[in-house]
């Protein structure tokens, strides 16, 4: 997490970070958390995110995240221990 006072360039460096990643083909999924916007703000969407991105990116774990769903089709509901902190805090 990067953490720092409003307009202290954390998104440009998190953005330029993953960007990087990208360019060298090592990037498998991101999320950016933006404090206001509805589907950014929190962490709802966050891991329902990352594993459709990682889905595409690589074909293999479409299966994983298949059976998890199948298993438990309300996981993507369910709370985390991360929902248990601030996020807003955090960025």
């Amino acid at each position: 997490w990067l953490n720092g006072m409003a307009g202290s360039r954390k998104s440009t460096i998190s953005r330029t970070v993953a960007q990087s990643f990208v360019d060298q083909g090592l990037h498998g999924a991101s999320f950016f958390f933006k404090r206001g916007e509805r589907d950014c703000g929190t962490a709802a969407l966050l891991f329902p995110t990352i594993a459709a991105q990682l889905a595409a990116k690589e074909t293999a774990l479409t299966v994983h995240i298949k059976a998890a769903l199948e298993a438990d089709p309300a996981v993507i509901h369910k709370a985390h221990p991360i929902h248990r902190y601030s996020l807003r805090r955090a960025i």
